[in-house]
């Protein structure tokens, strides 16, 4: 990660534009889950897609001998995501929704027979893949919530654990990462990333530019990281 990197310990800003069709990874979300039969034995092979609602762009892997599999780099967006494999019912999830960052988990159990069955999954899928904390910042807010000055980092504050430093100026105007404490940390100890890339000056550790109000999708405020690997 960029922080890691460059030694910066604070939290990062991580933006999703509408403007732009192809994000980097760092912006990205991920699927990943294992397939099953229905004596919970492992399915290798089962072709696993992940349909975006809004593009149509579908992101395509298999199942291997341990029945997992994975889908990375996938824009944030709603998904409609099936798994199929000959002889077996095909088992498609809709209303998933991925948010900036996301590392959700999906797991599959498949029935033998022809059958196609379709499940509506209601509530957020759930992240362990990570143990990383964070906060999304999602585009009706964005759009719907006063922001006198049309800067959404403003929106930060929304995230439990962020505040407005006593030494920071009120006036919107002035309102950069050296106004907000995340966790409890420096002000100058944030990082802000538009698509995947570094959108940091390295003098201040402030932003170069704040997205337009008008181009953002989406962005995570990311208030913990998970422990690097020791691999």
């Amino acid at each position: 990660m960029l922080n890691q990197m460059r030694g910066i310990r604070g939290a990062l800003l991580l933006f999703g534009l509408l403007a732009v069709p192809v994000a980097l990874s760092a912006q990205q979300a991920s699927v990943a889950g294992r397939v099953i039969d229905s004596s919970g034995g492992a399915l290798p092979g089962v072709t696993v897609t992940a349909t975006n609602v809004d593009t149509g762009i579908r992101t395509v892997a298999a199942s291997n001998e341990e029945g997992h599999f994975a889908l990375p780099l996938l824009p944030p967006g709603r998904y409609t995501i099936t798994a199929e494999l000959s002889g077996f019912q095909t088992q498609t999830r809709t209303g998933i929704n991925l948010d900036v960052q996301q590392a959700a988990r999906l797991d599959f159990e498949l029935g033998v027979g022809g059958v196609r069955e379709t499940i509506e999954v209601g509530a957020p899928l759930v992240e362990t893949q990570t143990s990383s904390l964070g906060h999304v910042i999602d585009n009706t807010r964005i759009r719907d919530l006063p922001l006198n000055g049309r800067n959404p980092l403003e929106l930060a504050r929304l995230t439990p654990g962020v505040t407005l430093l006593a030494t920071a100026f009120l006036d919107t105007r002035n309102f950069n990462l050296t106004s907000i404490s995340i966790n409890g940390g420096q002000g100058g100890s944030n990082a802000v990333l538009i698509d995947g890339g570094s959108a940091t000056l390295p003098e201040r550790n402030e932003y170069a530019v704040a997205p337009n109000v008008d181009a953002v999708q989406e962005y995570r405020v990311q208030t913990t990281r998970s422990p690097p690997s020791s691999a």
